[in-house]
């Protein structure tokens, strides 16, 4: 990289993937188990420091986060040195041969600053150029032709295409190398960064900020000693440094103490190891046998300083993404929110938290109810009891994602008031509906993967009123069905459900979902003593009456009999039929609204069955013609018989079979848009 002095101009730019000179391992003690290390861009933990039998010096055992990248399983001559996560996973490696990985700063201008040209010359130098035995050669970068060409292809390189010119303004053509590359480096950092306002170093080996105070740090890819982020990155408000080489949580905190305005901070995919709890005991250790706590908190650091640091190190964070974080559980990660006092959106996926604590604190959870979005997917969560009972008071609370967990049973939500549901007016059908004082705001709730067995949940959750959007799939209570007949079946018990699992709930789909309803409970319904009963008063509409058990396990059944009238015993059969049986080949064509003569001159040839309702029909044919949820048309069924007479025959009714119009093959249904 060309930064000021002739000197400096003949030297390469590090490759900050394969770690810089802060990040060189001086001295092997116990001090290194648990940090992070890079070599050859593969990532792993360092288990072990010391000594090996029958070989001088000092090694490092890694465990390598590629399987295939070591060759054992942490035994050396028959003993067990440390554990890994795969028999494949391990190798003792000298310490000169391992980097602890690059500052945060350098990481910066590498991404942010320097050009591709520069960054290709950073991973790869052309044959051409040797400027440990030509110190005097002038410095050359490589171009896209040269790095495909220059015979040593088979070195893997990294272009980041998104970093800024290599000279602002300036063309490269008859410019000098020099000078085309002044500003691509420590002296175009601060032009450079001082606009971004979202950084994103994800996979590369980021391990700690460089340190201030009086014995700052310099770097050949800063321009200044010591921590002066604040300084060159005014406007940024989202980090992302996920799944870097970041091992201590006080090494995040320095990073963003000098960031107060920050607002979102993502750090998935790390091995981030807590600092012992300032009132909490402290394990006893020697230098040859450190304790096992190393590879999951950080026993060196100061408790009480550690934690004054990480408790002012986060004041604006709304946004906090920690996926996949290898040492969190649920008292961990509660530790973690209280350093957040803005949080507002908490993502903990794919996270072995175990079981929550029992007892919670006041602070915490009040931070808890003052979130936005919560996402708990995979997170080990069985009994959301003690969850719910937190989070449900909320006000603020808009999304829950709880995928891939084994809930099987949701709480039973308090309720406003108590609603008899032995009989109800059907004039009145939000009485039916018995609503809660949880999650007032909830929009969006996930429950894909989960373990429910039976319907129980959905008549919980339809008492949450502003519940908009669901994602329910993969689920024990749907296996038996089929998934437009599961789909149907929670959009009809569901009355305020806009989008289920990411697919808009049209009029038109939900009007036959919930007459299918009616249809599919309503010989239940009369065998367990339902009835309409008619009002002496004829002003009044009937009201129905149903069972208290049906109406537990049907809540929603009497708004649905208010809606649409309630089922006649010859409406609530289905009859079991061969699919070939009875299917009837019609030709569909799509009519223009107001203009009958508009028709398309193809229509679409469909095998029908005679059972489908018209409602189904209108549904398949929607689909077929591609048209949207708000287009709103009717069925007109005409044949040959129908023609000689000029008639038509609307399809109106939207309950009955496909049959019941004694349509013949070859008939021709229009959709008439109206």
């Amino acid at each position: 990289m060309v930064i000021g002095t002739q000197e400096e101009r003949n030297q390469i730019v590090q490759n900050v993937c394969d770690g810089t000179e802060c990040g060189r391992i001086t001295s092997v003690n116990k001090t290194l188990i648990g940090s992070r290390v890079v070599h050859e861009e593969h990532f792993g933990t360092i288990c072990y420091a010391g000594e090996l039998p029958n070989s001088k010096g000092l090694w490092l055992g890694i465990d390598w986060d590629n399987p295939s990248r070591g060759r054992h399983s942490g035994v050396y001559a028959g003993v067990k040195y440390f554990e890994t996560q795969a028999n494949t996973s391990g190798s003792f490696v000298r310490p000169d041969k391992v980097s602890l990985g690059t500052s945060f700063e350098e990481a910066l201008v590498y991404r942010y600053v320097l050009c591709a040209e520069c960054q290709m010359s950073a991973q790869k130098i052309l044959p051409s150029v040797d400027i440990t035995n030509n110190p005097t050669a002038p410095m050359r970068f490589l171009d896209s032709d040269e790095a495909e060409y220059s015979g040593t292809a088979s070195v893997p390189f990294r272009i980041e295409l998104f970093t800024t010119p290599a000279y602002p303004g300036t063309s490269s053509a008859g410019t000098s190398s020099t000078v085309r590359h002044q500003q691509c480096g420590p002296l175009g950092a601060e032009a450079a960064l001082k606009h971004l306002r979202s950084v994103s170093l994800t996979l590369i080996p980021v391990f700690r900020a460089l340190r201030g105070g009086k014995d700052a740090e310099t770097a050949p890819l800063w321009p200044h000693p010591g921590g002066t982020l604040g300084m060159l990155l005014p406007r940024l408000s989202e980090l992302e440094l996920s799944g870097c080489l970041l091992s201590r949580w006080i090494d995040v905190a320095e990073v963003c103490i000098q960031l107060p305005w920050l607002k979102s901070l993502a750090v998935s995919n790390n091995r981030l190891r807590l600092p012992l709890s300032p009132s909490g005991p402290r394990p006893v250790e020697s230098d040859k046998n450190p304790h096992p706590m190393r590879l999951r908190y950080d026993l060196d650091t100061n408790p009480a300083e550690a934690e004054r640091i990480c408790a002012s190190a986060f004041p604006n964070i709304c946004q906090l993404i920690l996926v996949r974080l290898v040492c969190l559980d649920w008292t961990d990660a509660l530790r973690v929110i209280q350093w957040t006092p803005s949080i507002r959106s908490l993502s903990l996926p794919y996270n072995h938290l175990g079981p929550l604590p029992e007892v919670w604190s006041d602070s915490v959870i009040k931070l808890f109810r003052q979130l936005v979005e919560l996402d708990l997917t995979q997170t080990d969560l069985v009994d959301v009891t003690q969850l719910f009972s937190i989070l449900g008071p909320s006000t603020s609370l808009e999304s829950l994602i709880l995928n891939q967990n084994a809930i099987a049973k949701l709480p039973v939500f308090p309720s406003v008031e108590s609603v008899d549901n032995k009989s109800s007016d059907i004039s009145d059908p939000v009485d039916s509906v018995d609503r809660t004082t949880w999650f007032t705001r909830l929009d969006t709730l996930g429950l894909r993967h989960c373990g429910f067995a039976d319907w129980e949940c959905m008549n919980q959750l339809m008492r949450l009123t502003e519940l908009r959007h669901l994602l329910f799939l993969e689920c024990p209570v749907l296996e038996n069905m089929n998934t437009q007949t599961g789909r149907q079946e929670i959009i009809a018990r569901l009355p305020n459900l806009a989008c289920l699992n990411r697919v808009e709930v049209c009029a038109e789909e939900r009007r036959g979902a919930e007459l299918d309803y009616l249809k599919r409970y309503g010989s239940e319904w009369i065998a367990s003593g339902g009835a309409v009963i008619e009002s002496d008063d004829p002003s009044k509409p009937p009201s129905v009456k149903v069972n208290e058990s049906f109406a537990r396990n049907h809540p929603v059944f009497v708004t649905l009999c208010a809606k649409y009238g309630p089922p006649e015993a010859g409406e609530t059969k289905f009859f079991t039929r061969s699919i070939k049986e009875g299917l009837i080949s019609l030709t569909l064509k799509l009519q223009s609204s107001g203009d009958r003569s508009s028709i398309s001159e193809t229509g679409i040839v469909r095998r029908i069955p005679g059972r489908m309702t018209v409602s189904h029909l209108k549904m398949l044919a929607r689909r077929l013609f591609k048209l949207t949820p708000r287009a709103s048309f009717d069925l007109i069924a005409q044949g040959e018989r129908h023609r000689v007479i000029n008639a038509e025959l609307p399809m109106d009714t939207e309950t009955r079979e496909v049959g019941f119009y004694d349509l013949e093959d070859g008939d021709v249904v229009y959709l008439r848009m109206r």
